[in-house]
């Protein structure tokens, strides 16, 4: 088998999370259930800010910083930026060790994981955080256990990238997005690598998780249950398998050492986004990224489906990252305002736009809405087009599962490699994600 990858390696290393929670006994803590009223929100205090990011995110960020310093000179915020290759071994680090920032950027692959050992704080309890605004279904998503241990930072959804201007230069239509199949994905695929005599492929694969999940979604199963099983039979990613092996075999998709390299490259070194693969699989929110890295006229498409059905397609809304506190802080009233101020201040959304999503609350997102960049703009017209669509919201992953989304992309690796049969691959993937849970 091929050697790991930079990015399975570090989210491998992510496995640390769970023993350094157990050496150190971080169970549920009484901590996470203070309470704090609104009339401590603005007491001197200081207050350690982390998050994960890039240069643009952090410039918004230590905006978003001085707004509210200038806003409330009682409030010091400590900026902590980190990049997310090493943000989750340091943060379960900082946990272990007691020095947890008060804010932390969180994913929805960690609620479980940091909220259900007692490491995170109930936001509902605190009253300097005003909720009422934000959909049910937001709060839902970062809900774990009956508590809301994060807040929606911004929405998006999974999407199929296309590059018109490949399309148009090769004389291939931009597929129908409202009525194509898997069977129709592939072969316009193929298309692509046979008009562009294979200098062009027709999609690039990551195989994430929430890949698999779309599939399990249109088969009619979860990738996780509601009570925090594994969803997904071992026969439905044994033909998930079997469609990448496929794609990749027939030239349509990458080489198993194009998909090797791809799925550790940086967005601007990828397959997609250098314009050697003509469709790619990503999240709304990466729109501009991929539109100003390719210098193309890129179309998010809806998900192919089983039937040519776009309602049937499995997909969902997520959180593309939450706003989470430490259930040590000892600020909380000043935690839960400054969270406040970066889910419902309109002065805020101003500078952040929709760099870290779509925001939810709909007064916010209706301020900033003529503000956007072009890019921006048509990730949110394609947020709206697939409301009627979106039929569910998939479980909450649970705890153990953080590092799923690397084991998935390792026996991918391992499938099109033609090391294991799609359905061997598929029972080991299926006992292995088992084990995490257990």
């Amino acid at each position: 088998m091929a050697d790991f990858t930079r990015r399975q390696f570090a989210a491998l290393a992510i496995g640390g999370i769970g023993a350094s929670f157990f050496l150190t006994g971080c169970g549920p803590q009484a901590a996470s259930s203070q309470t704090s009223s609104a009339d401590d929100a603005y007491k001197e205090a200081t207050l350690v800010l982390g998050w994960w990011g890039n240069a643009v995110r952090n410039e918004n960020t230590a905006n978003l910083i001085d707004l509210y310093q200038k806003q409330h000179d009682s409030i010091t915020i400590k900026p902590r930026p980190g990049e997310w290759s090493t943000y989750w071994t340091k943060l379960s680090t900082q946990v272990a060790g007691g020095t947890m920032p008060d804010i932390v950027q969180m994913d929805q692959k960690y609620i479980a994981e940091y909220g259900g050992r007692g490491a995170l704080l109930d936001l509902t309890k605190h009253k300097a955080l005003d909720l009422s605004d934000f959909p049910k279904s937001a709060l839902e998503s970062g809900t774990y256990d009956g508590k809301v241990y994060g807040i929606n930072a911004g929405q998006n959804a999974y999407s199929v990238f296309a590059n018109a201007d490949v399309f148009a230069e090769l004389g291939i239509e931009t597929p129908d997005d409202e009525t194509w199949t898997w069977d129709d994905f592939f072969e316009i695929a193929q298309s692509v690598t046979d008009a562009s005599g294979g200098d062009v492929i027709g999609t690039s694969l990551v195989a994430q998780d929430a890949d698999l999940m779309v599939w399990a979604r249109q088969k009619g199963e979860e990738l996780y249950s509601e009570d925090g099983k594994i969803g997904v039979s071992k026969e439905s990613i044994t033909s998930w398998f079997e469609y990448l092996l496929k794609l990749s075999s027939s030239g349509s998709g990458p080489n198993p050492d194009a998909f090797t390299q791809d799925v550790s490259a940086a967005v601007e070194q990828s397959l997609f986004a250098t314009k050697k693969a003509a469709m790619g699989w990503s999240w709304t929110n990466q729109l501009l990224a991929y539109s100003d890295a390719t210098g193309s006229d890129v179309r998010l498409l809806k998900l192919p489906s089983f039937d040519g059905n776009a309602g049937a397609a499995g997909m969902f809304f997520k959180p593309s990252m939450f706003w989470s506190a430490s259930s040590k802080t000892k600020n909380p009233a000043q935690t839960a305002a400054f969270i406040d101020f970066l889910v419902n201040d309109i002065d805020a959304a101003k500078i952040g736009l929709a760099e870290r999503g779509m925001p939810v609350n709909p007064t916010v997102l209706d301020a900033i809405r003529e503000d956007l960049s072009d890019a921006d703009k048509a990730g949110l017209e394609f947020l709206e087009s697939i409301e009627d669509d979106v039929k569910s919201t998939p479980p909450i992953p649970p705890t153990g599962t953080s590092t799923v989304q690397a084991t998935i992309q390792r026996y991918a690796g391992i499938v099109l490699f033609e090391e294991q049969s799609p359905a061997d691959a598929a029972q080991a993937l299926h006992d292995e994600m088992t084990g995490l849970i257990s």
